[in-house]
């Protein structure tokens, strides 16, 4: 979608490059320390950037197709 001309898209993708140059900045250790860096935190927007999906669209699918609209499955395979 487009607002007043700009790609929302393409302002998304500036934001997470943005955020991702500050996390790489700053430096702090992820995963108690087995990664350089925080920018994992990233990695599901960075996902839905490139794939153009976002979490729901899964959602839907599978209810569309393995759970056969019986919506009870998703407490049963996204609870922890």
């Amino acid at each position: 979608a487009d607002v007043n001309g700009i790609s929302m898209h393409d302002l998304a993708r500036e934001v997470v490059s943005i955020a991702d140059a500050g996390l790489k900045s700053r430096a702090r250790e992820g995963a108690g320390g087995l990664l350089p860096d925080e920018t994992h935190f990233l990695n599901a927007l960075k996902e839905s950037l490139d794939t153009g999906q976002v979490p729901a669209d899964e959602l839907i699918e599978r209810y569309n197709t393995d759970w056969n609209g019986d919506v009870t499955r998703v407490f049963e395979e996204y609870s922890y």
